[in-house]
């Protein structure tokens, strides 16, 4: 979602006022949010029949994302979605800043 798609109350929200008191609230919030994308976003991508996707957004915050790398006899579809999920956790980054 980018910034002029949220509205202004969602982006006080989330944006922290540097009050070293409230982090906590703040960061439980920004989990929040980011697990309610994750999840809007595994029903947009069960919806197209896709596969849902490995890495969630709040993972970042608790650790690197683990991805199952597939075995050697592994097909050419499963290869390409093992390379999709490693490009959407490497971009995760991009999406909590």
């Amino acid at each position: 979602m980018s910034k002029n798609k949220l509205s202004d109350s969602v982006v006080d929200k989330l944006s922290f006022n540097g009050n070293k008191n409230m982090f906590a609230a703040y960061k439980e919030k920004l989990k929040a949010h980011l697990k309610a994308m994750s999840d809007a976003l595994v029903v947009t991508e069960l919806q197209a029949k896709r596969r849902r996707p490995v890495a969630r957004y709040e993972d970042a915050l608790v650790q690197e994302p683990v991805l199952e790398e597939p075995g050697p006899g592994a097909s050419v579809e499963d290869q390409e979605y093992y390379a999709l999920q490693v490009a959407f956790a490497n971009n995760q980054q991009s999406h909590i800043k």
